[in-house]
């Protein structure tokens, strides 16, 4: 292609957009609109996913122990501590988190609340890593 003739296809394409000025305009409002809500909905789905990976890696479920307990109330919370465990092994054999954090876990069988064997069939499970919080 010669050059005059590109510059042909250019003069022409000008003087027919100013001939169809209104159905020029229509056509770009058209795209500018479609590209809008592209980017809205594109904004909207990005930041969705954000702020479920952020949630995601912000739910923790967090234990306290009062020391000052009784012998009998003690007792009597050692079945809530197993059913923790169990919840522990389900969510890791459902598949429902991929990190879980058991902390002070390897107290538990000194205070006679679960086994070794019971903590090894979490592992079992899953592949877990025991953290332990330096003192």
């Amino acid at each position: 292609m010669r050059i005059s003739t590109f510059f042909y296809c250019l003069k022409q394409g000008v003087k027919n957009i100013c001939r169809n000025i209104w159905f020029s305009l229509a056509s770009v409002a058209t795209i500018s609109a479609c590209i809008f809500l592209f980017c809205l909905f594109f904004s909207i789905i990005a930041n969705i996913r954000y702020m479920v990976k952020h949630v995601e890696s912000t739910v923790g479920i967090t234990v306290l122990f009062d020391e000052n307990l009784t012998e009998q109330e003690k007792e009597e919370e050692i079945p809530n501590l197993k059913n923790g465990l169990n919840f522990a092994r389900k969510v890791l054999a459902t598949g429902e988190c991929d990190v879980l954090i058991l902390d002070e876990v390897l107290g538990l069988p000194e205070r006679e609340i679960a086994t070794l064997e019971e903590l090894h069939s979490l592992d079992e499970v899953y592949e877990i890593s025991v953290l332990k919080e330096s003192e």
